[in-house]
């Protein structure tokens, strides 16, 4: 966004450089549904070389990057929330939730 300005939890009041820290590359998931809060954000040190990664899983709230280790290993990190909201915590998203994990399989996930 050329403004700077982000939705971050539902907020279209909090400035991008609130939460970027020099050194670390930023990644954040909002969700657009009209509720306040919700969002995930991901600060991981550039040194890691940090790409984000979309998965299939339409899971709320997550948030994925890929790091290469010197070794060519790959390792990946996810941020995500399950929130305690009955709108949100609802039969169809533990299925999504779910499925979430089981894209997991096989990979190193911190």
């Amino acid at each position: 966004m050329s403004s700077g300005l982000v939705k971050f939890g539902g907020n279209d009041d909090i400035h991008e450089s609130e939460f970027s820290i020099p050194g670390f590359s930023l990644f954040r998931a909002d969700r657009n549904n009209g509720h306040r809060g919700g969002a995930v954000l991901l600060l991981v040190n550039n040194n890691f070389c940090p790409v984000e990664v979309k998965f299939t899983s339409s899971y709320f709230d997550q948030m994925w990057c890929k790091v290469i280790l010197k070794s060519s290993e790959e390792r990946y990190i996810l941020v995500c929330k399950r929130s305690p909201d009955n709108e949100f915590s609802n039969s169809e998203n533990e299925k999504m939730l779910c499925n979430m994990l089981n894209e997991l399989y096989g990979k190193t996930v911190l």
